[in-house]
Parts: structure tokens; sequence; C-alpha cells
């Protein structure tokens, strides 16, 4: 696989941040952890700089995070969104954020599949929107500045020792980078004294 061609197209990128800056917002969506991930090689590789991505990558999380909680929000007022939005599910994220709010959602940062229900949720029972902003740029700072940290000090050498096979080692990292929430995740639940999220049994 020739490696090069995208080298250029991310060199090329990297020199308008407008435009990079856009693509992570739209790419967040999909996968935050994989935009925070992806961002950070880039930066490891001196393709795009670090102020660059850390910001892009930031600007991304908050805003889709914001998003959520705008969701969550509208379908409070408008009834037809609440049928779909008012859920047994929801409810008991509800309680769950509750009993100790700005751990959990700080919590919720490294916890993967307790953003949608808690951030929605928050947004749907007018949880405080600048104390949940709060939280969650101080989480999304957090969690980016570690992924960063650890692939310039860890990922960079591995890269470089694998030569013209980089792009296979990127992907290895990636991957590496969506698994590795699901296990760290309980850890960063314990030390912010945080219970999981209540596993929903209802059957319909």
């Amino acid at each position: 696989m020739d490696f090069d061609w995208a080298l250029r197209i991310m060199e090329h990128l990297a020199g308008q941040p407008l435009l990079f800056i856009a693509l992570a917002i739209g790419l967040s969506f999909i996968s935050e952890d994989a935009v925070t991930v992806g961002t950070a090689l880039l930066a490891a590789q001196g393709l795009i700089g670090w102020p660059l991505g850390f910001l892009a990558v930031n600007i991304a999380i908050i805003l889709g995070d914001g998003a959520l909680y705008g969701a969550g929000a509208l379908a409070a007022r408008y009834r037809f969104m609440r049928r779909l939005v008012a859920t047994r599910r929801i409810y008991q994220t509800k309680r769950w954020v509750e009993q100790r709010l700005g751990p959990i959602l700080l919590a919720t940062r490294f916890m993967p599949g307790t953003r949608f229900p808690t951030y929605t949720a928050s947004g749907f029972f007018g949880f405080s929107f600048p104390f949940f902003i709060a939280i969650l740029s101080l989480g999304s700072v957090l969690w980016t500045g570690l992924v960063f940290i650890v692939i310039f000090y860890a990922g960079k050498p591995f890269l470089d020792a694998l030569g013209p096979w980089k792009w296979l080692g990127a992907i290895i990292i990636l991957l590496f980078g969506l698994v590795v929430p699901h296990f760290i995740g309980p850890i960063c639940a314990r030390i912010f004294g945080v219970r999981p999220l209540p596993e929903d049994h209802h059957r319909s």
C-alpha cells in the first residue's frame, strides 16, 4: 500500500485549519475516539501541528457532546421527539446522573457506551448547561491530552521503527485506541467514585 499519497493529502489539509477542524467535527459524530487517536497520530508524525490537532479534536468533541444535550433539550419541548427520547433507559440514566452529577459527567468521557444516554438525558431533564459544558470540556481536555502524550511517547517510536510499513502500524494503533477505553473505563469510574450505568433489563 502506497502511504505517500495519504501523507500528502494530510499535509495539504493541515495547511487549512478551518477545513481540518470541520472534518474533525464531522467525523466525531461517527467516532470521537477514532478522531482523537487519528489526529494524535498525524501530530506525532509531524503532518499537522500539535496545537491545531489538539484544538480541532476538542472543538469536535465539545460540539458533539453539546449536540447530544441539545437533542435531549429539544425532545423535552416537542412531543414527537419526546416519544423517541423518553425511554426507560433515559429515566434510568437520569437517576444515575442525579447521584453525583459532576463526577459522572467527567467519568463518561472515559466510559464507552455512556455518553449518548447521559448527555441526552442531561438536556432532556434540563440539567445546567453551563455546568454540563464546563465539566465535559475538562473531560475532553484530559482525555485528549492523555491520548496525545501516549501516542507521542509510545506510538511515534513504534511507527518510526516500521519504516515503510508505518501505515499498518497506524491501523494497529487506531484499533488499539478504540479498544482500550473499554478496559480503562471501569478503572476511571472507580477513581471518580462512580458506579456503572445500570443495565436495562427491560424486555418488550
